[in-house]
């Protein structure tokens, strides 16, 4: 339809990842074919299991394609596991394989690498509480802190920040014209500061890899 051919490539590549209950609770994106990256703690709380678990779940993974096939629930097995770890960079990441396959209109989004995005505006798709649907939230990726995350900031005041339910989900860099990396988390003592933290492209590729 001629509403499939006007999505972004951000909205090609997005997952949105059921519980065994139904409920949404994160997201995740199309690396290639049918790999897909997303927050070990979004598939852990997914499952019914600790997010500082060291042994690769053996459950299936529920998801779908929300602006591309919304109802079209897939299964994905995991092949990638990096527990929640503060002590590591690499922490909190997960690879997922498809077992059935991707819509049509499905395409892997390009992760872009490096340190020359501060000040660039991004977007992103996510699902925070009571909102299955998704929201759109913007703002401005600044630089990174002492673990390698990327701080990330919403500098309007109306509209959405990233909050929990948009963990897993690929933050897209405008300029750039790719994901620069996956929201991880927001800052919950201080919701008025609308920041949050990515886990940068170059980290999650270096954790797969290895």
């Amino acid at each position: 339809t001629k509403e499939l051919k006007m999505l972004t490539p951000l909205e090609r590549a997005v997952v949105r990842i059921y519980s065994k209950t139904g409920r949404v609770g994160g997201a995740g994106f199309l690396v290639f074919q049918r790999y897909i990256l997303t927050c070990t703690h979004v598939v852990a709380d997914a499952l019914g299991i600790k997010r500082t678990a060291t042994e690769i779940p053996t459950d299936e993974v529920i998801l779908d394609f929300p602006r591309v096939a919304p109802r079209q629930r897939l299964r994905a097995r995991i092949v990638f596991w990096q527990p929640v770890d503060p002590s590591r960079e690499d922490e909190d990441i997960a690879g997922l394989e498809l077992i059935d396959s991707p819509p049509d209109e499905a395409q892997p989004a390009r992760l872009v690498t490096g340190d020359n995005f501060s000040e660039h505006e991004f977007e992103a798709f996510g699902f925070p509480e009571g909102n299955h649907n998704g929201t759109w939230a913007f703002g401005v990726l600044r630089k990174r802190i002492a673990n390698g995350r990327i701080q990330i900031e919403d500098i309007k005041q109306p509209g959405y920040r990233l909050e929990p339910g948009f963990s897993g989900t690929p933050v897209w860099d405008k300029k750039l014209e790719g994901i620069v990396g996956i929201a991880v988390s927001a800052d919950p003592k201080r919701p008025e500061a609308k920041v949050a933290f990515i886990i940068p492209a170059d980290i999650l590729t270096k954790a797969w890899v290895q």
